[in-house]
């Protein structure tokens, strides 16, 4: 079995990984890399948001929100959770931009 996996925009993601149950978890993840000795690039981070009425501007703060808390400039894939409604048209292609600014992977 393949310890990894290539996505289709070439990114290699692990296969194997551990999560956490809530999103509010990531100042907790974001000390357990600190305090692990482990570079940040060595580390792959996934998180998601919940959608919202909020569309494109809830999207992109709950990304700013989680980034704060990690305490990191960027994850290294982010997923619309449960996408549903009209709101996750637009909030795709926000997250899109940023991760043409370099906030996800």
């Amino acid at each position: 079995m393949e310890s990894t996996t290539i996505l289709n925009d070439g990114t290699v993601m692990p296969m194997f990984g551990l999560g956490v149950y809530r999103i509010d978890n990531n100042c907790t993840v974001g000390i357990g890399i600190q305090q692990s000795g482990k570079k940040r690039e060595d580390v792959f981070i996934i998180s998601k948001w919940w959608p919202t009425s909020e569309g494109a501007n809830g999207a992109r703060r709950s990304l700013d929100h989680c980034l704060k808390n990690l305490k990191s400039n960027y994850v290294d894939l982010y997923m619309i959770h449960a996408p549903k409604d009209g709101c996750c048209g637009d909030a795709y292609r926000a997250l899109i931009d940023a991760k043409k600014e370099g906030k996800i992977r």
